[in-house]
């Protein structure tokens, strides 16, 4: 049995590592205030780095997934994978608060023969976000993948395709779920933004993380 240290009371750096992706450490720690982890500073201190480990990750993963790799993705997967990429042109309308309302227009699908990267979206002065659509049909979803000119975070928002999907999230790094369909037809649809209510967010470490990949 490996230790961290020469303490025989010391767990397995991997048992550790479990209690702390699980946020079993709290639990166990208000259960045995005598525990030895509130002692050893060679437990505490590896604690400590899969800490920065684990935000350095959340951090790096709350990034938009750029065009190459989407690509790489692509090129190299076995699948017969279809995608396509729209640009969001805003729809103005004076009585609109709630949300906010885009017209989905489809700028290539696979059938052309283009990578995202083939596509430069400066080029659209009436759009600030579009989106990257992969799917396997097999899978029966659909990925979304934005990408808004701005830096802002995702995960504030939500979204809805009339006769698509009635409400669905995006994750930190623009990244989102709908339900199959051909991307031709979501061509010309509206999709609207809603903003989150904002509420005091004591979310822990690895609830991030989860929320920053899509499953």
């Amino acid at each position: 049995m490996t230790y961290l240290n020469s303490y025989d009371d010391c767990p397995e750096s991997m048992e550790l590592e479990l209690q702390f992706l699980q946020n079993d450490l709290n639990r166990v720690l208000k259960e045995n205030p005598q525990h030895h982890l509130f002692d050893c500073p060679i437990c505490q201190k590896y604690l400590n780095e899969l800490d920065g480990i684990y935000e350095s990750i959340s951090a790096e993963l709350s990034y938009p997934v750029s065009n190459k790799v989407l690509d790489f993705a692509c090129s190299i997967s076995t699948l017969q994978l279809q995608k396509g990429q729209f640009i969001c042109k805003p729809v103005i309308k004076k009585t609109q608060k709630i949300a906010v309302e885009y017209q989905l227009v489809l700028v290539f699908s696979k059938k052309e023969n283009k990578n995202f990267c083939d596509y430069d979206f400066k080029n659209h002065h009436d759009s600030n976000m579009y989106i990257r659509v992969v799917s396997d049909p097999a899978w029966n979803k659909l990925l979304l993948f934005f990408k808004h000119k701005d830096q802002i975070n995702y995960s504030h928002y939500s979204f809805t395709i009339p006769g698509i999907i009635e409400r669905a999230n995006i994750s930190t790094n623009g990244t989102a779920v709908i339900p199959f369909i051909q991307i031709k037809n979501l061509n010309n649809k509206s999709i609207f933004f809603y903003k989150k209510n904002k509420k005091t967010n004591n979310k822990n470490l690895l609830r991030k993380f989860q929320e920053s990949i899509i499953i």
